[in-house]
C-alpha cells in the first residue's frame, strides 16, 4: 500500500468517526472538547463543535485518530508527520508529564491549519464554570436565555442542564 493509500484509508477512517452516532450529547461524567477546523472560512473553516466522550481515554484517543486526518491540513503537509507530533503530545499528557492545558496548547501548534481545540475537559468542569472558557461560555448561555448574568451563581442550575446541553450543541454552528 502506498502512503498516498494509506493517507486516504486514514482520512476515510477519521471522516466516519465524526459522523459516528456514538458521539452523543454530555453525561454528567462526559469528558469533550470544542474544537473548529484552522482553514479559511471560503473552504470550511471556522465552523466549531462540541464532540462527547465516555471518558479521557476516549477523547484522546479521538483527538490522535481524527485530527491529524479530518479536518485536513493543507495539501503541502504531511498528516503522519502531524499525526506523529499529536501522538507525542499525547503521550507526555498521558504519562502526566504534561497538564490538560498546557497539552491542549501544544496539540493547537502541532495541530495548526487542521485543527484548534478551544476547550477540552469534563461536562462537570464545564456546567460548573471551572475555568475562564466556561464561565465566558455560561454568560453566553445565560444571555441568550435572557437570563441574569451578574446575579447568578457561576455554575448552570441544576433545572437549566438540559437547556445548557441543548445551547452546548447549537453553540459554534
Amino acid at each position: 500500500m502506498s502512503t498516498e493509500d494509506n493517507i486516504e484509508t486514514l482520512v476515510e477512517a477519521a471522516n466516519a468517526r465524526w459522523a459516528d452516532d456514538t458521539l452523543g450529547g454530555p453525561r454528567s461524567t462526559s469528558w469533550g472538547m470544542y474544537s473548529y477546523g484552522d482553514a479559511p472560512a471560503a473552504i470550511g473553516g471556522g465552523v466549531g463543535a462540541f464532540t462527547w466522550f465516555n471518558s479521557k481515554t476516549a477523547l484522546l484517543k479521538f483527538i490522535e485518530e481524527v485530527l491529524p486526518y479530518s479536518p485536513p491540513g493543507p495539501e503541502n503537509t504531511d498528516p503522519l508527520a502531524v499525526a506523529d507530533k499529536v501522538r507525542a503530545v499525547l503521550r507526555k499528557l498521558r504519562s502526566g508529564d504534561l497538564e490538560l492545558g498546557e497539552a491542549r496548547r501544544r496539540l493547537n501548534t502541532v495541530l495548526r491549519a487542521y485543527s484548534q481545540i478551544e476547550w477540552m475537559g469534563t461536562f462537570k468542569d464545564l456546567k460548573d464554570g471551572n475555568d475562564a472558557y466556561a464561565r465566558d461560555l455560561i454568560k453566553q448561555f445565560r444571555r441568550s436565555r435572557e437570563l441574569a448574568v451578574g446575579t447568578a451563581p457561576v455554575a448552570i442550575a441544576r433545572s437549566q442542564i438540559e437547556d445548557f446541553k441543548g445551547f452546548l450543541a447549537e453553540y459554534g454552528i
